[in-house]
């Protein structure tokens, strides 16, 4: 009887040895219990200082450590002041910034063929060729309308074929004009046509002004654009999905875990100076000692660099 007593107080001291980590998925940090950047951090602390632990999965990790469910909590959570009133932090072990997401415009030569302002151009162009057959033909430089417009399309080229030419003064002083006039609208044309294929095909920063901004509830993404047009979110998995569904033109989120999660169909604009510290809650100050420790020396070394091109 005496030894299984002992046996049993040994079963339990080696339970209670282990620390109990609470996280949630958060791509790339947590995509389960043995992988993500979080994950492999964590898994590397632990060694180092000689704990063994537990991973719980929850879905509110914080929670679970302010109640003393758990002893830290690892996931994509960053520093936050309200959140500091709660529980401890450690160094962070990643940085990012803020980012807006958005589907890239489509690229191709028909959208650069129905670009308002290129069109308006064309039917200004092909207009005043056609105006000017008519002239023509009033004045009987040529024998149709079709001569006309021949004659105004080469003149305006500068090809001059010479099968259609003026005789009378006025019919060479209205070519004189049109030869002038035809260089403007010409020029005018090709600028307008370059410059819709620059847009088309060169992606630009969006104009947030105005649009209807999908963001994740309680982040600081939320506290950055609160006073703006926004729908609210419970998860980033929410969020991304109501971007890939069309039912936000734009979302808020962190910069990484956006990468991470959309492909080249999409654009993500940085948004500068907003770093987002993520870190690893912990309410035991002595725990935290250690674990303050050995960060600096992860994050500074071959291995984490290696460990984070993996989730890139």
């Amino acid at each position: 009887m005496f030894f299984k007593i002992i046996f049993l107080i040994l079963i339990s001291t080696a339970v209670q040895a282990d620390l109990i980590i609470s996280t949630k998925v958060s791509e790339p940090f947590v995509l389960n219990n043995t992988q993500g950047i979080s994950i492999d951090i964590i898994d590397k602390i632990m060694s180092n200082i000689g704990e063994k632990y537990t991973i719980i999965n929850s879905k509110n990790p914080m929670l679970d450590v302010i109640s003393d469910k758990a002893d830290l909590v690892a996931y994509n959570m960053s520093i936050t002041s309200d959140r500091e009133k709660l529980i401890d932090f450690s160094t962070p072990y990643y940085v990012t910034n803020l980012a807006y997401a958005y589907k890239k415009r489509k690229k191709g030569a028909l959208n650069t063929l129905t670009d308002s302002a290129f069109l308006k151009y064309l039917i200004i162009l092909m207009s005043s060729i056609l105006f000017v057959g008519i002239i023509m033909k009033l004045l009987k430089e040529v024998d149709s309308i079709t001569d006309g417009t021949w004659f105004a399309t080469v003149t305006s080229t500068t090809v001059g074929y010479g099968d259609l030419t003026p005789k009378t003064i006025v019919g060479r002083s209205i070519t004189i004009i049109w030869m002038f006039a035809s260089l403007i609208l010409v020029s005018s044309f090709t600028a307008t046509l370059s410059s819709s294929m620059v847009i088309n095909y060169v992606e630009q920063d969006m104009d947030m002004y105005n649009k209807i901004i999908g963001v994740v509830k309680n982040t600081t993404g939320y506290e950055y654009i609160k006073d703006n047009k926004i729908i609210l979110y419970d998860t980033k998995h929410d969020l991304v999905q109501a971007l890939k569904d069309k039912k936000v033109e734009v979302i808020l989120y962190d910069q990484m875990p956006l990468e991470y999660c959309l492909n080249d169909k999409y654009n993500i604009q940085t948004i500068e100076n907003t770093p987002q510290f993520y870190s690893i809650g912990v309410k035991n100050k002595e725990l935290l000692e250690k674990i303050n420790i050995e960060i600096p020396n992860i994050i500074k070394s071959n291995w984490w660099a290696l460990e984070l091109r993996k989730y890139k």
